[in-house]
């Protein structure tokens, strides 16, 4: 299944319950500092991913364009499975990822991108981590000669490239992939790059190059 768009990927955020809206019905259910993944996405694809999986798997890995380390986040729904792309020196990444590592889990939401530019958090999930998370720690500490626009500049190319989703491979044995989504995510220290240089935009759905075995990628 392939569709047409006029992007390859899409900006996403690290948010809080309280912040879209969905405090009040996760009462309980998560702490309120514990950090959301989101994916910004359009009411097409959506549907197209839909909201019950018998199985899902959640993952990390590192991609590399020039001489830039980039981490990757990787969340699999069946068929459908969704990229992260962050800066590996981000320390708000790393903060989130140890809090998800105590927890042992990882919440995601999705949100619907309305024809007004505005956003609705229309469904909410947990991801248990892999056995894979450890792996992470090879990577922290990592520092980069890029500036700020520079390491902006070469995580867009890497996304727009269509290579993330060219080398994707399950993570899940015999459920082969039929849609890749990447998403950029655009922490505080890159929100001022995010609002300079590309409008939001919602995501595409490509045809997945291979469905392989599992493992950090």
């Amino acid at each position: 299944m392939q569709h047409a768009s006029d992007t390859l990927f899409a900006f996403s955020e690290l948010r809080l319950a309280r912040h879209i809206g969905i405090a009040n019905g996760l009462k309980g259910r998560l702490p309120s500092d514990l950090p959301i993944l989101t994916s910004p996405t359009n009411a097409k694809t959506f549907k197209a991913i839909g909201t019950e999986h018998e199985s899902t798997c959640f993952g990390f890995g590192k991609m590399a364009i020039d001489d830039l380390d980039i981490l990757t986040l990787r969340l699999q729904l069946g068929g459908t499975q969704i990229y992260w792309l962050a800066d590996v020196t981000d320390a708000e990444v790393w903060q989130a990822l140890d809090k998800w590592l105590k927890r042992q889990v990882v919440p995601y939401a999705f949100e619907v991108v309305n024809g007004l530019g505005r956003s609705k958090t229309v469904a909410f999930g947990k991801a248990h981590i892999s056995s894979e998370a450890p792996k992470t720690n090879l990577l922290r500490g990592r520092t980069s000669t890029n500036t700020l626009e520079e390491g902006w500049d070469k995580m867009i190319d890497l996304a727009a490239s269509g290579i993330v989703q060219l080398q994707a491979t399950t993570d899940i044995p015999r459920i082969p992939l039929s849609q890749v989504l990447v998403h950029i995510l655009v922490t505080e220290q890159y929100k001022g790059s995010a609002q300079a240089k590309l409008v939001r935009r919602g995501t595409v759905l490509t045809t997945a190059a291979s469905a392989g075995a599992s493992g950090i990628h």
